[in-house]
């Protein structure tokens, strides 16, 4: 993130009165009977530094920025050296500055010849190419447009509606005055005031409908002219002028009379008359430094301006000229008419004042390079104190010790909460700052739904994230020692409060520690239902398991040395359908009668298979050298039920492809996690988990697995990839990601485990707890056994030649024993049972040596003999050959046809599994299972560039033979890359932070990092590299920024997002803010009691907001249906007809009118009540008589 240039933050000092009571010289006097005062106002803001000139135009503030002069001191100015000449804006409330216009330029040589002028679309100069403009929502290097290119070099501008007045001087400093229209830049000459014209400015009345007045002033030797745009005369107005303010056309009624006025307020030295364009009339002085009124050399007045009820203007006075002369300039205040004279303030020495305007709430002036800001008057302006309750730094789940360790390159968002004892009408702004040891940064601005500037409420829920400040850090910040915070709220005092001291918060020392790493491959597993065909959805299914475990799990946002790495592979199974739809006689397997009941667990018979599946494949074929391998079933097919499950012996594990959740419950079980102990049926029986479904954690510290108690909070970032926004995670409504309660989020102490494992077990010591690599003949048998040694099952066998490793053997209650054809016992292995998550059950993944004359496997229980399971062997094994691919390309592209032959001797059926190899390596990647027939369509996809095998392993059931491709050149692949945040079409306000992130995956390469990714904008500007990228200064407007990856062969992808940067200034109008964002219940079985939640609606910008909600369950209850914001809502879920097992969801809409033709904004809310063990689902009731004879097969 590059730093930025930021005007100082003025704070109220006290210290101000006492300085200004011994510097004053002398009482400030007014007109004869008038009594003079001395009010002192807060010390003005600095808007702005380092500025030549600006101008007003509300919401906005110009400056202009010139390089130097050259002398006298060339050491210090030289020729040869460049500066920067700048536009810029500023907000006139405070905020941080933008650059519009950004040249180099040598000293004494500036491009802007003129002061700018604005209006709402364009900023006007004149320069060497004649007048110039450049929109107001322009960025540096944006082309200025040229208006008129006659007006060039220096020159005075004035501006109105519908004209730019041009007074231009030649080289001897003669002026001649120009109107431009602005609708057609044509200039028209209108007089040549001559040597000495400045101080241009222009007035407007129509009054009463009737007579149009229409002038342009200039000041001429201490004269003041005006010049009748109509009629072309030109008048002298004053002599002795040291300032004026034409204020134009201006109606006063009162009841059915109006009164218009078209005034000149006038200094003359030390007295201010006014002049009636009306009239003609001079007044007497509304003003004059002495009394009686007489003049006085040693005080001028300077820069008077007006709002509808005052005048204001500097005052400079000269005093101690021994030996030499002290100006000091005095900001008075005074009733238009003239009246008591108020001074506000005082500036002396070099930092003399100029250029004083008003918005009508504040006066602006230039003071020195900077531009001050202070009320007209404070005490007309409402005042209310802001104070800072704290800080909360949160990278996921978090509590107010800091007791969760932080993670460098970790998404990182920081709640600024503040309060006030009475409510604020308008939203106010807050900024944050960091240091670190060597270093500082910031400001940076909040990255609130509702926009920067957010409305501070009297009581905070802490369950809104509107209802508070939010923001990022830059991913810089998370890598630095000793991070410290500095928070603050109102920082440019608008509006005004009686103290500022409360408005500070600070937090820190943090320090970010190393990332652990991750490797998982995941494995979308295909399938064939009804002639269809069933993967995956690589956004939906994929990403978004990938960024739930990355988003909940104590990892940084990057890959490969740190962080989640995972690499994603397709397997087509042909014999994974029956078991998705639950039609495979093997499910009936899951079907129990446990403590009079029947119990279906057959949504588990395809995860198993699939489980047991990969593990095989990992041992026969090293398929992936990644630690862990989850895969990922489509419920899209007719009939699919799967519910999730994890082997954590083997570290595979599989669950239902959309469910996210799923996927991080699973993994973390393969890294040591356990089901809590606390709301299992053995405890409260909320969650209502059971030893039948895994182990469990006696340690667990929370209620019903809940995420946390006290000031913990789950926090979660949001995935722009895939439209999810950052959400609050009440730690009564959450629940931990391992426990059976949902829904699902990770608490402090799951998430400090995962930590401690992770670093405890990288994965270059994760090896698995297998014989890698061994020589001869094996068989690999794949099955379940019933927890209580009454039934096995086995669910398929196959003869590995030289597998890449087999499972440990551990001695125990059963054996594997291989029989010949006359049943004689030719081995016996004994094993204990695998655990397998999700169920108390057993699995059998166990490899044997093949003993030559085998013909029968049995699963024996070894206490008694009883044989729990068999599986048969042919005599003969399969033959295949002839493998080669048909008509294919070279090389190889898109889908191809693979051939091959095969023959069994003993006639039995054959299948046929087809995988890759990538010549070089040892892994082979399934890519077809279960084929039938001599031929199969393979998709080249995911093939990696350069030298290639297919491999084709014919089964008989049991035996097994193999054959390859001769080597062929596949294609190289250019990388995929991936923006996963932000999302595409998002919008900002300038200044905020935008964390961009981004992954390339290389099939060749591997993940992609450095210099290989390449971050540019719409222009082909460079911004960064490396996958994470802060920008803080997105130009204005829509930009598309673009990740660029390259791969060692040179071959390039890229993905764009498009993020759109306003420069509205506005305040922000209402906006309806809802929090919680969701409501959840988990009750226990046969809960009756209503349950009760809350949800405040606020109103978190300006205005008024009144809403309207409903329900659209009659279950769920509100305790209103309408009303104005600020308001705290109750939902009321009566659970009375709410069965065991089942989940219920309603939704609450909430909306709210903002007015002014705005369109309705709408908030849905979620609501969900889960009783008892969703995760199994319902208990079934079914005749015991129908299943007894399955389960006991």
């Amino acid at each position: 993130m590059k730093p930025r240039r930021f005007p100082p933050i003025t704070l109220h000092w006290l210290a101000l009165i006492v300085l200004l009571a011994g510097l004053l010289p002398g009482a400030v006097q007014a007109q004869a009977g008038v009594t003079s005062t001395i009010e002192l106002q807060d010390v003005p803001i600095t808007l702005a530094d380092d500025v030549t000139s600006f101008y007003l135009r509300d919401p906005k503030l110009f400056t202009h920025r010139a390089p130097p002069p050259c002398g006298p001191n060339a050491a210090a100015v030289s020729p040869s050296t460049t500066y920067e000449e700048s536009i810029r804006r500023i907000p006139t409330r405070g905020g941080l500055p933008r650059d519009l216009y950004r040249e180099p330029q040598a000293c004494n040589t500036p491009g802007i010849l003129s002061n700018i002028v604005a209006d709402d679309d364009y900023v006007y100069w004149t320069g060497p190419n004649g007048l110039m403009r450049l929109s107001t929502d322009a960025n540096p290097g944006d082309t200025p447009e040229l208006v008129n290119g006659l007006l060039r070099g220096r020159a005075e501008l004035a501006i109105d509606d519908t004209h730019i007045f041009v007074m231009t001087y030649d080289s001897n400093n003669y002026a001649t005055l120009y109107r431009v229209p602005k609708s057609s830049g044509v200039a028209i000459f209108m007089t040549g005031p001559g040597t000495g014209a400045s101080n241009l400015q222009t007035s407007y009345s129509f009054l009463g409908g009737v007579v149009q007045r229409y002038f342009v002033y200039w000041i001429q030797g201490g004269n003041l002219w005006r010049f009748d745009v109509d009629t072309l005369a030109t008048t002298l107005l004053a002599g002795g002028v040291t300032g004026y303010y034409a204020e134009g056309g201006r109606t006063l009624c009162s009841g059915l009379s109006c009164f218009f006025f078209d005034t000149v307020f006038i200094a003359q030295g030390n007295k201010v008359v006014t002049y009636s364009n009306i009239s003609g009339a001079t007044s007497a002085p509304v003003y004059c430094s002495n009394n009686p009124c007489s003049p006085d050399p040693n005080r001028v007045v300077l820069s008077p301006i007006t709002d509808g009820n005052n005048l204001y203007f500097f005052e400079r006075r000269r005093t101690g000229c021994a030996p030499f002369c002290v100006n000091t300039d005095f900001l008075l205040r005074t009733p238009r008419g003239g009246g008591q004279v108020d001074a506000l303030y005082f500036t002396t020495g070099a930092r003399l004042a100029s250029r004083l305007t008003t918005d009508g709430t504040h006066l602006y002036w230039q003071e020195g390079n900077n531009v001050q800001r202070l009320p007209n008057n404070a005490a007309a302006l409402p005042s209310i104190n802001l104070f800072a309750v704290g800080l909360k730094v949160t990278q996921g789940v978090q509590d107010d010790a800091y007791s969760v360790p932080f993670i460098q390159n970790r998404r990182t968002f920081v709640r600024f909460f503040v309060r006030t004892p009475m409510p604020v009408s308008r939203p106010v702004l807050a900024l944050l700052y960091g240091s670190w040891d060597g270093g500082s940064g910031g400001p940076l601005l909040p990255v609130n739904p509702a926009g920067t500037e957010i409305r501070i409420k009297v009581f905070q829920d802490y369950n809104n994230i509107n209802d508070s400040f939010l923001f990022e850090l830059p991913w810089e910040w998370t890598t630095k020692n000793n991070l410290r915070l500095t928070a603050i709220v109102n920082p440019y005092q608008f509006p005004l409060e009686p103290n500022y001291n409360d408005n500070i918060s600070t937090a820190g020392p943090f320090n970010f520690l190393p990332s652990p790493a991750l490797k998982v491959t995941l494995v979308g597993l295909g399938y064939r239902l009804n002639n269809q065909t069933f993967y995956p959805d690589y956004q939906r299914d994929v990403m978004g398991a990938v960024s739930l475990v990355r988003r909940m799990f104590p990892l940084a946002n990057t890959v490969g040395g740190s962080g989640l790495a995972w690499d994603y592979w397709h397997i087509m199974d042909e014999g994974l359908g029956s078991r998705v739809n639950m039609t495979n006689v093997e499910c009936n397997d899951y079907i129990s009668w446990e403590d009079g009941k029947v119990v279906d667990r057959r949504d588990l018979c395809s995860t198993r298979y699939a489980n047991h599946l990969l593990a095989y494949l990992r041992s026969a074929w090293k398929y992936s050298d990644r630690l862990f391998v989850y895969g990922l079933i489509s419920t899209n097919g007719p009939g699919a039920k799967v519910r999730g499950q994890a082997f954590p012996w083997a570290r595979v594990s599989s669950g239902a492809a959309w469910d996210a959740d799923t996927a991080a419950h699973e993994i973390a079980h393969m890294l040591g996690r356990h089901h809590p102990f606390r709301g299992s049926a053995l405890d409260t029986r909320v969650c209502g988990n059971t030893e039948k479904d895994g182990p469990m954690d006696y340690s667990y510290p929370y209620a019903n697995s809940r995420i946390g108690v006290g000031s913990l909070e789950g926090f979660d970032s949001g995935d722009g990839f895939l439209g999810i926004a950052p959400s609050i995670k009440p730690n009564d409504q959450w629940y931990d990601i391992i426990g059976y309660c949902n829904p699902w989020w990770i608490s402090d102490y799951t998430y400090k485990a995962l930590y401690n494992y992770m670093i405890a077990n990288p994965p270059q010591l994760q090896a698995l707890s297998s014989t890698p690599q061994v020589a001869g003949e094996w068989l690999y048998i794949a099955g379940n056994l019933r927890a209580d040694g009454s039934q096995a099952s086995i669910l398929f066998v196959r003869r590995m030649s030289n597998p890449a490793s087999v499972p440990p053997l551990n001695p125990g209650d059963y054996a594997i024993r291989l029989y010949d054809g006359n049943g004689v016992l030719l081995a016996d292995h004994p094993f204990s049972g695998l655990s397998q998550g999700e169920d108390d059950d057993l699995g059998i993944d166990q490899a044997v040596p093949y003993v030559n004359g085998t013909r029968q496997v049995r699963i024996v229980r070894r206490a008694n003999g009883q044989t729990l399971a068999t599986w048969s062997l042919s005599a003969n094994p399969p033959t295949v050959g002839n493998v080669a691919l048909s008509g294919a390309t070279s090389p190889v592209t898109g889908t191809v046809t693979l051939n091959w032959t095969a023959n069994d001797p003993d006639g039995d059926p054959l299948t046929f599994d087809i995988l890759y190899q990538r010549v070089g390596e040892t892994e082979f990647r399934p890519v077809r299972l279960g084929v039938t027939g001599n031929s199969a369509q393979i998709d080249t996809a995911l093939f990696s560039g350069g030298g290639a095998v297919l491999r084709v392993v014919a089964s008989d059931g049991g035996h097994t033979a193999q054959a390859d491709t001769t080597p062929f050149t596949v294609a190289n692949k250019p990388p995929r890359v991936t923006i996963l945040n932000p999302a595409t079409g998002l919008r900002i306000r300038y200044g905020q932070i935008v964390n961009f992130s981004g992954e390339a995956f290389d099939l060749q390469d591997g993940w992609l990092d450095g210099a290989s990714l390449v971050w540019r904008n719409q222009r082909g500007q460079v911004l960064g590299s490396g996958p994470l990228l802060s920008v803080t200064d997105l130009l204005v407007g829509t930009n598309t920024i673009t990740l660029t990856a390259t791969n060692s062969r040179g071959m390039t992808a890229s993905a764009s997002v498009v993020v759109v940067v306003d420069d509205d200034l506005q305040l922000p109008g209402p906006y309806l803010a809802v929090g919680p964002d969701q409501v959840n219940w988990h009750l226990a079985p046969g809960t009756t009691a209503l349950q009760s939640a809350v949800v405040s609606v606020i109103n978190a910008g300006s205005g008024s907001l009144t809403w309207t909600a409903s329900s659209d369950r009659s279950w769920l209850s509100l305790s209103a249906g309408s009303g104005t914001t600020p308001v705290t809502l109750t939902l009321t879920a009566n659970p009375t007809t709410f069965n065991e097992g089942n989940v219920y969801t309603a939704t609450v809409t909430i909306t709210a009118d903002p007015g002014g033709g705005q369109p309705l904004q709408t908030v849905v809310l979620p609501v969900r009540v889960s009783v008892g063990n969703v995760v199994r689902g319902p208990i079934l009731t079914l005749d015991r008589r129908i299943f007894l004879p399955l389960v006991r097969r």
